[in-house]
């Protein structure tokens, strides 16, 4: 599943999510990230981001070792598509601190990723 998210291949998702419908969409990989995780940190990716809100058992705020959450990445990043495609989720908690306690907002000014901001 991770290399479907990777490609942002959507129908590729779908089918297995189909084959496997008892999955864990929250399980994370070494690094703390969950398949939102790896979806919201490129815009290619984001395509994929709307099937994985649609699963009934999403943890949109899940973080990672760092505590950050997918769409923490997606401002981190500066990727707008990602970053749009979140937003429209309601229980996207934008202001979710990271373990140094900076925001996402924050952490998109403090990398200089305006369209991330907009």
């Amino acid at each position: 599943m991770e290399d479907a998210v990777e490609s942002g291949d959507v129908k590729m998702l779908a089918e297995l999510m189909r084959q496997d419908p008892g999955f864990d969409v929250n399980l994370l990989n070494g690094l703390g990230h969950n398949l939102l995780h790896l979806a919201c940190r490129e815009n290619q990716r984001s395509a994929v981001i709307p099937l994985l809100l649609a699963h009934p058992d999403i943890d949109v705020n899940v973080k990672d070792n760092y505590s950050e959450t997918p769409f923490y990445h997606s401002c981190a990043k500066g990727r707008p598509s990602c970053v749009h495609e979140m937003l429209k989720d309601s229980r996207v908690k934008v202001n979710e601190r990271d373990s140094d306690g900076c925001t996402p907002l924050w952490c998109a000014a403090y990398n200089h990723n305006p369209d991330a901001i907009r």
